[in-house]
């Protein structure tokens, strides 16, 4: 009697855990479209384990736009509740990932909804492939949990030369008696796949007689790493016949061999001298 109790229990245990393995793999929250859009290009209708159509490029924004559904069917009529989906581009902010996770929101059967998820790239990273992400959970309402889950590959691209500039600042920005000591800061990025030697900086406005350069002997491409940066602050005048006006100052940078620039421009407001 004993014995045959203790079969009885045993199978028991048995059967509910495979009732519980099949719960898990009959999960009736899935992903019924995704979409990813890579700067100005949609990939769409993307399954497991695909690789995203688009390459990125460093600074892109990524956007996904995930359609999640309540599989159950009307006549089961379950809500699945506290829907998160949840992106993570693994690895690609220097080693660490980039996640983000949706507000919750709750699905009746046979019904879905749409979220999306935008990602701003690191301007500074390697030209790999990287590992992303999709995870969906919710409980239905008799406490039973379902996920979805997807895995998709991005690939980033990158110029073979390509310096941008990330600060051109003028301090102060708004003169008018002082026209002396007007600081000029820049700073220099290499986002390319080439070392770039020989870059030329200039600072320069010939109405205000402008005219600074320096010359940086290397930017490495190796991100995230201070040999692939430059900065500095430069000191200039205005001359003080200039009208008043607007001037701007042109931050341009020249690379592989002169054949490219990096340029941007900041105001310099000049007032009349009040006397």
């Amino acid at each position: 009697m004993i014995k045959a109790v203790k079969a009885f229990l045993l199978c028991f245990i048995i059967f509910a855990i495979l009732m519980n393995v099949g719960f898990a793999a009959g999960s009736k929250l899935i992903f019924s479209d995704v979409d990813v859009k890579v700067g100005g290009k949609t990939s769409k209708n993307l399954n497991d384990g695909e690789t995203i159509d688009d390459e990125a490029e460093p600074g892109d924004t990524v956007e996904f736009r995930i359609e999640v559904k309540n599989n159950f069917t009307d006549a089961e009529d379950l809500k699945i509740e506290d829907i998160t989906v949840d992106v993570t581009i693994e690895g690609i902010d220097d080693g660490d990932d980039l996640e983000d996770e949706s507000t919750d929101f709750n699905l009746k059967a046979n019904r879905d909804k749409r979220v999306t998820l935008s990602f701003q790239l690191p301007i500074e990273i390697d030209e790999d492939t990287f590992d992303v992400l999709i995870h969906a959970e919710g409980e239905d309402e008799n406490g039973t949990n379902h996920e979805a889950d997807m895995d998709l590959e991005l690939e980033i691209n990158k110029e073979s030369h390509k310096l941008i500039i990330t600060r051109n600042t003028l301090s102060p920005a708004d003169i008018s008696c002082n026209r002396r000591n007007i600081q000029g800061s820049l700073a220099v990025v290499n986002i390319g796949n080439e070392d770039e030697e020989d870059v030329t900086v200039h600072i320069l406005n010939s109405d205000l007689d402008i005219d600074i350069t320096e010359e940086v002997d290397e930017l490495t491409a190796e991100p995230n790493e201070d040999e692939s940066r430059f900065s500095n602050t430069y000191s200039f005048n205005a001359p003080n016949d200039a009208e008043a006006g607007s001037y701007p100052i042109i931050f341009r940078v020249l690379y592989d061999e002169d054949r490219k620039k990096a340029e941007e421009t900041a105001t310099l407001t000049v007032n009349d001298c009040a006397t």
